[in-house]
């Protein structure tokens, strides 16, 4: 069996070891390297061990888990956060495409983030920039997402994403330049994200981009035309929520 290098960083022994324990038994093919309680004890070992994955709780005092990432912005690994943090932070670690683990630690969504990073490009360097945009401002909406394939990640203006639409296995965004991006999460997932970016549910397999609506035809069978020129039905009982929405939209 390939052995995967990781390092656990946390500056609670108790959370080490019930990570560390789960690993062992749930992930045989990560290797622990090093257990470090602080980020200057981290940075030497990321140096000394080269890890592939490193297990990054954010809270920590002095220096946190953001200023690890800064300090070895050009290591190569993938970053899985071990967190209890508020939801703004959970937000912005999502639109930066990042893995996270919320404590206390479920099993199935450990293994579930191991299997997705080890398969996942690393773009440390876009994820880190959204990241620490979205954290230096509380409540900003995003103007970038990064988007992640099941083999390339790709950061797109939010702006420019005509609608999204849910297929057999998962998404696929259509943006303003015909370009299509297929990721592997369900509707409701990026429902969650892109709703207070000014996009609407408007039926169950779309999401669409409100400042992206051409003409809405408001007909017994309604329907939108996109400015890429596609017609996407109004779901029956969206219509008088959706008009409300597009009105508000272009006062806005």
């Amino acid at each position: 069996m390939i052995h995967i290098p990781v390092i656990i960083v946390d500056d609670e022994a108790g959370a080490c070891e019930v990570l560390g324990r789960l690993i062992n038994t749930y992930c045989k093919q990560l290797e622990i390297k090093a257990v470090c309680r602080s980020v200057d004890e981290a940075t030497v070992a990321i140096e000394r061990f080269r890890p592939s994955i490193v297990f990054l709780d954010i809270n920590m005092p002095v220096k946190d888990g953001f200023d690890l990432l800064r300090q070895t912005h050009s290591s190569p690994f993938k970053t899985i956060f071990t967190t209890a943090y508020n939801q703004f932070a959970i937000q912005a670690i999502r639109f930066s495409a990042m893995d996270y683990l919320l404590k206390p630690l479920d099993i199935d969504q450990l293994v579930s983030a191991v299997k997705k990073t080890e398969t996942a490009l690393a773009v440390r360097h876009d994820q880190l920039s959204l990241l620490e945009r979205y954290m230096q401002h509380t409540g900003l909406k995003p103007e970038k997402i990064i988007l992640a394939s099941a083999h390339e990640h790709f950061v797109v203006n939010i702006a420019d994403i005509v609608r999204a639409e849910a297929v057999v296995n998962g998404v696929t965004f259509h943006l303003a330049d015909r370009e299509e991006i297929n990721v592997p999460k369900p509707l409701k997932y990026y429902e969650g994200l892109l709703s207070e970016c000014g996009f609407f549910r408007i039926h169950q397999s779309h999401l669409i981009n409100l400042l992206q609506v051409k003409r809405y035809i408001k007909t017994e069978n309604a329907r939108i035309i996109m400015n890429d020129d596609t017609e996407v039905a109004v779901a029956r009982n969206k219509k008088a929520e959706f008009t409300e929405a597009f009105m508000q939209r272009m006062l806005f």
